[in-house]
């Protein structure tokens, strides 16, 4: 079971609100996404970071992915924070990453990179901008198959070194 704790969430939204999120991208927000939106709109792990180890996988080998935040819709979690709304327009438009309707981009690792949840599977996968693949492109990786799946592998960072520290 997830450790994962929020603070400096975005006020809350409702169901008009993510209503008015989906018109304005010609999108309909998965089920699980907007569930998850409509208890915590944005915010940050109570710990610097949280590891993700996904289930029945030895800490040793898991993947090296990490939660620093989440995106917030209409409403800033911080003064220097970036919401979701700015960050699809700017991988689907500006950068063209992806299409419209492949992914949204909820959250960010440590490094700042977006994870992403899939349209077609509601799976979760990662934009890894440290890889590229054979035509010049950046990498985007499984994470895990759903988001309560990714929520419910989450460790704090230190608890995750700790784990690892043998290995």
């Amino acid at each position: 079971m997830s450790k994962l704790k929020l603070m400096r969430l975005a006020k809350p939204l409702t169901e008009h609100d993510i209503e008015n999120f989906d018109n304005q991208f010609g999108i309909r927000m998965p089920a699980d996404l907007r569930r998850h939106y409509l208890q915590w709109n944005g915010g940050f792990p109570d710990c610097f970071k949280m590891c993700y180890i996904p289930k029945g996988v030895d800490p040793c080998d898991a993947n090296g992915v990490t939660l620093n935040g989440f995106y917030p819709i209409k409403y800033p979690s911080t003064a220097e924070g970036s919401m979701l709304e700015e960050n699809y327009i700017d991988y689907t438009d500006t950068q063209s990453l992806f299409g419209k309707t492949a992914y949204i981009p909820f959250a960010f690792d440590v490094s700042g990179y977006p994870l992403l949840m899939k349209f077609k599977d509601c799976a979760i996968y990662l934009l890894n901008r440290d890889v590229v693949d054979d035509d010049g492109h950046e990498v985007i990786e499984f994470v895990a198959p759903s988001l309560q799946e990714f929520i419910d592998g989450l460790i704090p960072g230190d608890e995750f070194e700790d784990l690892i520290s043998d290995c």
